[in-house]
């Protein structure tokens, strides 16, 4: 199975901070670990995504959605979603 998305984090003021289009295949993986994001600082270069959701996450105002654009399932067939929105994948 396969799975394309957009996860897009906002602020408080509903300005975004992060958007990231993926593609995932094998999202049930056979090793049991789950896929995630992860953001590490490099104090060294200003304006990376850790420094960007630092504020809203740390304030606890930072949302996030999922858009599903496409799932292939293993059988072959697909579907295309045109408006499959998450309301909040988390708040903070």
């Amino acid at each position: 199975m396969a799975i394309a998305h957009t996860l897009t984090i906002t602020d408080a003021l509903a300005d975004h901070r992060w958007r990231k289009q993926a593609r995932h295949k094998d999202s049930t993986r056979q090793d049991g670990r789950e896929q995630f994001y992860l953001w590490e600082d490099n104090e060294f270069i200003q304006g990376e995504p850790y420094d960007r959701l630092m504020g809203p996450v740390s304030t606890g105002t930072a949302k996030a959605a999922l858009d599903v654009r496409k799932v292939i399932y293993s059988d072959g067939t697909s579907q295309t979603y045109s408006a499959l929105r998450s309301k909040d994948v988390f708040a903070t």
